[in-house]
């Protein structure tokens, strides 16, 4: 297979590949947020690939960066007693 062969990708290729349901790429590509190629230009039916480099683009322009994670907090708790519970004084005399 040649490298401009597996430069496009089907659908199923990106299901297969990342996990994202089908109809999600479809609906990607209705919505224009997705770029796509109708094999046959002049067939509304013609099948419909995706440029490798337009779906990594899409996946960059998506993804959410990590956020750092904050160390745990370094203040003491206060020590809590059977007294400190809501309506233990009426307990005590």
């Amino acid at each position: 297979m040649s490298d401009k062969v597996r430069t496009m990708m089907t659908p199923q290729d990106i299901e297969d590949e990342s996990g994202f349901d089908r109809s999600t790429v479809y609906r990607l590509i209705a919505s224009g947020d997705l770029a796509y190629i109708r094999t046959d230009a002049n067939k509304r039916g013609g099948a419909i690939r995706v440029l490798r480099t337009d779906w990594e683009d899409w996946i960059a322009r998506h993804r959410t960066p990590a956020k750092a994670s904050a160390p745990p907090s370094a203040a003491p708790r206060a020590k809590e007693t059977v007294l400190d519970l809501p309506g233990a004084t009426r307990y005590v005399s």
